[in-house]
């Protein structure tokens, strides 16, 4: 129950305060005494209407208008100016303030005020019921019992059930088309066997080729060699030098300069004999390594062609 409300410069009230009584309170004066404004006061502070800053006294230097609604067991208080607007809430000496919340009302004060617009009749509205139809008194007493919640909440769950049987409607066509689409992988499983055999067919493939071009590299090398060994022949002619300059030296051992000269020279071309020999050695061991791997990869390694026995023969003599 409202047992008090106080008006501060809202339209023709400067600081009106009413108290209320149990049972029926009645408001009487003159026309334009401010009786109305009582009532937009009243719905001023319950449902924040009318917006906007036009109801203030412009008889007042105060800048803010307030109306305050006193119950049985806490105050609600509405402040407001040109550019801001609270409300307050006082309980058992605990105050709360809310404010940001615009042209609507904050939840709790709602809560608290428990007031809707079947609890408050305008001034020319027609008696509460008595000329209405059939149908709008049917609306009223679901609002008066809450029943168009129910109402709401079925139109929403009819809506709910609609959209969830065209969502299933829709995922049955996407499974239709997702398994026609698998229809067109059957098999699939002999499709991955055969290329897993095609990838290891592909691994061998790459294993001989890259055979080959360590064949072809090696075959390069040979012929790299026997050009080096062509270059070399000249210094093969050095042994009969040695042996003369071995002759000579003995004949010129008397000449120390001379011998000397001699001397260094039979030691450079010992040396060169020795590279030689090595040269030999090496060439002779790389022959005999293309030679095994020729037989074991059995084709040509620059055509790829096979090599049979006899063919394989006639290169291992050219080869020696």
């Amino acid at each position: 129950m409202i047992k008090q409300l106080t008006i501060k410069n809202f339209q023709s009230h400067r600081n009106t305060i009413l108290d209320f009584h149990s049972g029926v309170n009645v408001i009487i004066g003159l026309s334009q005494s401010g009786k109305t404004a009582i009532l937009r006061a009243l719905n001023w502070v319950i449902n924040n209407r009318p917006s906007g800053f036009r109801f203030h006294s412009n008889f007042v230097d105060e800048k803010n208008t307030s109306v305050s609604l006193q119950f049985d067991f806490c105050k609600i208080k509405l402040i407001k100016s040109e550019r801001s607007a609270k409300y307050l809430f006082e309980k058992n000496g605990k105050k709360e303030e809310f404010e940001g919340f615009g042209q609507h009302v904050p939840d709790k004060i709602s809560s608290v005020l428990n007031i809707s617009e079947l609890n408050i009749q305008s001034q020319l509205d027609n008696p509460f019921l008595i000329t209405s139809s059939s149908g709008e008194i049917a609306r009223t007493i679901n609002k008066i019992t809450r029943l168009e919640k129910i109402d709401e909440w079925q139109s929403k769950l009819t809506s709910e059930i609609n959209n969830t049987k065209r969502k299933i409607e829709e995922r049955k066509e996407e499974v239709k088309t997702i398994k026609a689409e698998l229809n067109k992988y059957e098999g699939i499983d002999k499709v991955e066997e055969l290329v897993n055999y095609a990838e290891g067919i592909a691994r061998k493939n790459h294993k001989v080729v890259e055979d080959l071009e360590d064949l072809v590299f090696k075959v390069n090398r040979i012929c790299d060699l026997e050009r080096e060994i062509d270059k070399q022949k000249d210094i093969l002619s050095l042994e009969k030098k040695l042996e003369f300059a071995e002759d000579l030296s003995f004949r010129v051992k008397n000449d120390k300069i001379l011998c000397k000269e001699i001397t260094e020279t039979i030691n450079i071309i010992k040396k060169k004999k020795e590279e030689i020999k090595n040269l030999k050695d090496y060439i002779q061991n790389k022959i005999s390594e293309q030679v095994d791997l020729l037989k074991k990869l059995g084709k040509c390694p620059l055509c790829l062609s096979e090599i049979n026995e006899k063919q394989m023969s006639k290169i291992i003599k050219e080869l020696d």
